[in-house]
């Protein structure tokens, strides 16, 4: 038995840097390769969210800084004018993302699975992720 696709999935606010880092450096999953990182959030809330953060980089913001594809959900229960500002704010903190649109999360999985974000030379590496998180609250503006 080998596996054909592992997917790693963090409830909640979870520090997906910690999770992603595993793959470069634990000699035990030599044999997995880190595809890209999804994060899914809610298009309805997502502006109170980062408002609770208190302008301090939140786990929430670190989810969207290093994510490949951001999934915004309940779309059913946005606005254009709300998701507009919505993407725009996703893209000021990541502008690299891809983003999907999505009710009741329902989507392609073609969409989050064979992304390659980390197969090609070209792509992020951890020392510039690593670079992106320290300068992340110098990037993101502050919410009123």
């Amino acid at each position: 038995g080998k596996f054909d696709y592992v997917l790693i999935e963090t409830t909640g606010l979870a520090d997906p840097g910690s999770v992603g880092q595993m793959f470069w450096v634990d000699e035990g999953l030599s044999q997995l390769y880190l595809d890209g990182i999804v994060t899914v959030t809610d298009g309805n809330n997502f502006m109170l969210t980062l408002k609770e953060a208190g302008g301090k980089v939140s786990e929430f913001e670190r989810q969207i800084a290093l994510a490949d594809v951001v999934i915004v959900n309940k779309m059913d229960l946005i606005t254009e004018s709300v998701r507009v500002t919505v993407q725009d704010k996703i893209l000021s903190i990541n502008g690299t993302a891809r983003i999907l649109y999505t009710t009741h999360c329902n989507l392609n999985l073609d969409d989050i699975l064979g992304i390659e974000a980390y197969s090609n030379p070209n792509s992020v590496t951890p020392t510039q992720t690593r670079h992106v998180l320290r300068n992340l609250h110098c990037n993101t503006n502050n919410i009123t």
